[in-house]
């Protein structure tokens, strides 16, 4: 696929953003019935077992993106043989990293279900096992995710949302046929583990049908030299990054209950969805920061620009709407009780989802453009502080504090992202004023509007979040032709 046209990245974004779309559909349809037949605590387990999935898809010790990285550059030279190196190569690694993480947590089982997350009296068993098992699933995802690394280097975002649509979507599918059968969620695990698997084989037939037949399926020791050169810092935003995002249910589980950790999880989940639009727009950014900022630095700049005014017209009504509307959206989708105990906690986690979303982006083209260093080392300033944050607020506030620390976490990073960004990529490269204003305002609606019973105080926000918004949707039709020109021809026409 060419990005010849803001017309080709929108089609490549929407096609991300469907992947991230059909299992928001499924969760909303599924979720009552889930904690419904599981009871509060064995949902809370179930949220725990998602959250490990996602965080497995983000332990390839960075050479998913290494690997989307090489492949965009390596496209322009036609040589497939080169290209079967690099997966042949990036597969063998993860495989093998995946298999000694996956030994450890079976025989560390017992400890992380009964200590860790102090199950309930009459679950452990069941928790040991839903902890093997996912054991079993980590060399199984971390394939997965060199599977579409090398799909969306070459482009193929139709085949590699396809992918992450099925995976996503069987995540939810799996728990609620085998709820239907036995409480046992170690069943519901099994489910997912065998159709992870399938789902593998599928994505490694299209990666083979794009490569075609001929020789370099064999891993090389220089191959894998680049991969980790290129994905050294990477890998340290891949494993401190996850921490971050993850970490807070686990604790939550430890110092509360496994329940509010089921309650918290939720929450966080539909904070993340609010983020899948800009995050789909940075899967299909990154190959072109890869490839389009030695071709084209200034019109990159553009682009980035105008990501972030997209980013912020498209989340910003979606935020608000959640803030004044949370309270009856919530009762009648899980009911009275379960809303009381996420009430507070979404809302507060809406707020930071979109500064969660505009960090995408400067995320994104640091770390294409070569500059993972900064991203890295942004990650790991943040995360002694986090860190003493969030415990010290979860144990005084519960799963608010949790929410009020996660944040403040977002905050800080999107701060420390934009800042290096224009450090290291020029003065062109920085956040829209309007994208800022926008991102106050929508404080503000969190903070007063959702708690005032005033309605002028609601309807001036809610005008000056409309104005606001107005104003970047201007601009974003503004830089529509943002997208580096010499991209065009140095990348070959792919199909999706």
């Amino acid at each position: 696929m060419r990005f010849s046209t803001d017309r080709d990245l929108a089609r490549a974004t929407f096609l991300n953003i469907l992947a991230n779309v059909t299992p928001v559909v499924l969760g909303l349809a599924f979720l009552p019935l889930l904690v419904a037949r599981y009871g509060h605590d064995r949902f809370g387990l179930l949220s725990l077992v998602w959250t490990s999935l996602a965080y497995f898809m983000l332990l390839d010790i960075g050479l998913g993106r290494a690997l989307t990285q090489l492949v965009a550059r390596r496209s322009v030279d036609g040589r497939p043989e080169e290209l079967r190196s690099l997966l042949a190569t990036s597969l063998a690694f993860v495989l093998a990293c995946g298999a000694l993480i996956g030994t450890v947590l079976v025989f560390t089982a017992d400890l992380v279900a009964v200590k860790l997350l102090r199950v309930p009296p009459g679950m452990e068993q069941e928790a040991v096992r839903a902890v093997r098992l996912l054991a079993a699933l980590v060399p199984v995802t971390v394939s997965l995710s060199v599977t579409r690394g090398y799909l969306e280097g070459r482009r193929l975002f139709g085949r590699s949302a396809l992918l992450r649509a099925t995976v996503s979507s069987l995540g939810y599918l799996i728990p609620v046929a085998a709820c239907l059968i036995t409480q046992d969620l170690s069943v519901a695990v099994a489910g997912i583990l065998a159709t992870r698997a399938f789902v593998l084989l599928a994505g490694l037939a299209l990666c083979r049908r794009d490569l075609g037949s001929g020789g370099g399926w064999m891993p090389a020791r220089a191959v894998l030299r680049d991969l980790v050169r290129t994905g050294g810092w990477v890998t340290v935003s891949n494993v401190v990054s996850p921490i971050m995002a993850t970490l807070d249910r686990f604790l939550v589980a430890h110092l509360v209950t496994l329940a509010a950790a089921g309650y918290y999880s939720t929450a966080q989940q539909v904070g993340n969805q609010l983020v899948m639009l800009p995050a789909s727009l940075a899967a299909v950014l990154f190959p072109i920061f890869a490839s389009g900022t030695s071709v084209g630095g200034r019109e990159s700049g553009r682009l980035y620009g105008t990501a972030m005014r997209w980013v912020t017209v498209s989340l910003a009504p979606i935020i608000v709407l959640v803030l004044f509307i949370a309270d009856p959206m919530l009762r009648l989708w899980l009911g009275p009780a379960f809303a009381g105990n996420i009430l507070l906690p979404l809302k507060i986690l809406a707020v930071g989802a979109l500064m969660n979303g505009l960090a995408q982006i400067p995320f994104s083209a640091l770390q294409g453009s070569g500059h993972a260093r900064l991203t890295a080392l942004s990650h790991m300033v943040e995360l002694p502080i986090y860190l003493v944050v969030v415990v010290v607020l979860t144990r005084e506030y519960g799963i608010v504090g949790t929410a009020v620390a996660w944040t403040g976490r977002v905050l800080l990073d999107f701060a420390l992202l934009t800042l290096a960004a224009r450090w290291s990529l020029g003065r062109g490269w920085r956040v829209p004023a309007g994208s800022v204003a926008v991102g106050a305002i929508v404080v503000a609606c969190g903070f007063l509007g959702s708690a005032s019973s005033l309605w002028p105080v609601r309807a001036t926000l809610v005008a000056a979040a409309l104005a606001g918004i107005a104003w970047q949707l201007a601009e974003a039709y503004g830089g529509r032709r943002a997208v580096p020109a010499g991209v065009d021809a140095t990348l070959p026409e792919r199909a999706v």
